[in-house]
């Protein structure tokens, strides 16, 4: 079996500063997202997480993250804004 190779993770300052650069961004373009994305940076929230990264994949269009059918997303049976039926199909059997 091969393993996927492994990445050095961001250094923390660089990390900070690309968090503080998508808050600005969220903020001026799409104020309603803001809580996400600051949720998600604090840790503590694994669906505000989720959330925030489909708002980032689409540019925060709600449509299009509850049309995504990007089949190489690992968050595509988590998205936000999707029908609460679908997903669950295989759940009793």
């Amino acid at each position: 079996m091969s393993k996927l190779p492994q990445k050095n993770p961001p250094e923390p300052h660089s990390t900070i500063l690309q968090q503080q650069a998508m808050l600005k961004v969220v903020s001026e373009h799409h104020p309603s997202r803001l809580n996400h994305f600051k949720r998600a940076y604090e840790g503590n929230s694994l669906r505000a997480a989720i959330t925030a990264k489909c708002n980032e994949c689409t540019s925060c269009d709600t449509a299009a993250i509850r049309e995504c059918s990007g089949t190489a997303c690992p968050l595509i049976p988590y998205r936000p804004y999707r029908p609460k039926t679908e997903g669950k199909e295989g759940c009793h059997e």
